[in-house]
């Protein structure tokens, strides 16, 4: 009988939805709500931001790390 080799792959998400931005980044949904608002009213972060409908919204995972990176370099200026 033969064995059959097992591969694993990372699969790094592009969009997701806020309830999963509380999972990837250990963040209260109160926080990731304010977080996604104010990207919204920030022209840098905006196109990160996809409301679908009323009550479906995706962010881009990589512009909402850059928008939690650059709120923290803000605190040091």
């Amino acid at each position: 009988m033969q064995q059959l080799e097992t591969t694993q792959f990372t699969v790094t998400p592009i969009m997701a939805q806020p309830k999963q931005l509380t999972l990837l980044f250990n963040l209260s949904r109160t926080a990731v709500g304010k977080f996604i608002n104010e990207m919204l009213l920030t022209e840098e972060f905006k196109a990160g931001v996809t409301r679908i409908s009323h009550n479906l919204t995706l962010v881009n995972v990589e512009l909402f790390m850059e928008f939690l990176k650059s709120k923290d370099m803000a605190n040091f200026k």
